[in-house]
């Protein structure tokens, strides 16, 4: 027998994001407690979320995803390492100035295509990420690369609601936000 998988119902990017963000939880703890040297149980954490994943399914819980707006992006549909890049690139620590960053510029470092940011004053920054970062911000529309610099990307209006809404819910220290992450 013979299955098609374009005749798969489509699986909500929201409902997706939480699937992932759920994986990512049970490799976090299982890579802290080899680590550490604690006892662990990821085999009854994975069973746990796919029988979870299973009961969503069977009840039909996706509409609930598919409802959201789509003004913004929740801080679960972004990749993490996209996550740490408009962290960055959102912040504001105290009155806006002339190191407010403005964007990302690509870079060319040992050979390997490398984004820096900008900030307004035209300075870069010295720490580069690497095209992972901002590929996939560039294909959700949170980026957007200049139409007079090919070089240079900025944030768009649906990356800064979306930025917005990640601050609101840090700030309100919202539990179900995603765990930032330790790596740029």
């Amino acid at each position: 027998m013979q299955v098609s998988l374009m005749a798969a119902p489509r699986i909500y990017p929201r409902l997706r994001a939480e699937l992932k963000e759920k994986a990512r939880t049970i490799i976090s703890r299982d890579r802290a407690a080899r680590k550490h040297g604690w006892s662990q149980n990821t085999i009854g954490e994975i069973e746990r979320a796919l029988v979870d994943a299973f009961i969503l399914g069977r009840d039909g819980g996706e509409p609930v995803f598919a409802a959201q707006p789509k003004d913004r992006l929740d801080w679960e549909e972004i990749p993490p390492r996209g996550r740490s890049l408009l962290t960055s690139l959102s912040f504001r620590p105290g009155p806006e100035g002339p190191h407010t960053p403005i964007g990302v510029r690509r870079l060319i470092v040992d050979g390997r295509e490398r984004w820096a940011i900008v900030r307004a004053n035209g300075d870069l920054e010295d720490r580069t990420v690497a095209s992972g970062s901002v590929n996939p911000l560039l294909r959700l529309k949170l980026l957007i690369v200049s139409e007079d610099d090919p070089d240079f990307a900025s944030m768009t209006e649906l990356g800064s609601r979306s930025c917005a809404q990640y601050w609101r819910r840090r700030e309100e220290n919202d539990p179900c936000l995603p765990k930032e992450s330790l790596r740029y």
